[in-house]
């Protein structure tokens, strides 16, 4: 008896003008919008490492431009103590006379966080910064002292506003 042909599959392939440079273009353009993603996220995870403590600069950045723009309620919540914003525990009507107190010794036309060091006795609770302030050609270098609240957010504890009221500047 003879032997049935071995059946043979074939597949149709339906071609489009200009099928293959789309495909190739597309899978250019997936290549290139992976790479910058990619190398987006390396940039952020190599500066998250360089400065070991950005947060309190932030703090301090957001600070001083809530007061530049009379932003009282932004300064309150960025001010306070280990146990919470200021805002929180005081009378809102004292808490608002005192950051407008801050906020106008505190206008500046720019600023600078030049350094930052541990505050002695309290190395894991608390920071100071300080900031080089500028306002119509006049530098001035104020201490921030910065306390960590929670676990993984920051609240400036104190300014040493001293250094822009004393006679001497």
């Amino acid at each position: 008896m003879p032997r049935p042909a071995a059946a043979s599959l074939q597949v149709f392939k339906l071609r489009f003008p200009g099928q293959e440079e789309n495909m190739r273009r597309a899978t250019i353009a997936f290549a290139l919008v992976l790479v910058t993603a990619l190398g987006s996220a390396a940039c952020v995870q190599r500066q998250m490492r360089i400065g070991a403590n950005v947060a309190p600069s932030l703090i301090v950045e957001q600070f001083l431009r809530a007061a530049n723009a009379r932003d009282l309620d932004t300064m309150a919540r960025l001010f306070g103590t280990k146990s919470g914003p200021i805002i929180d525990r005081d009378d809102r009507r004292a808490v608002e006379q005192r950051m407008f107190a801050i906020a106008s010794e505190l206008k500046h036309t720019d600023f600078e966080v030049v350094s930052e060091q541990m505050v002695p006795g309290r190395t894991a609770e608390a920071t100071q910064l300080t900031v080089r302030l500028t306002a119509d050609e006049r530098k001035v270098s104020v201490p921030f002292t910065l306390v960590r609240y929670k676990t993984d957010s920051w609240l400036i504890e104190q300014i040493g506003l001293e250094v822009l009221t004393s006679p001497k500047n």
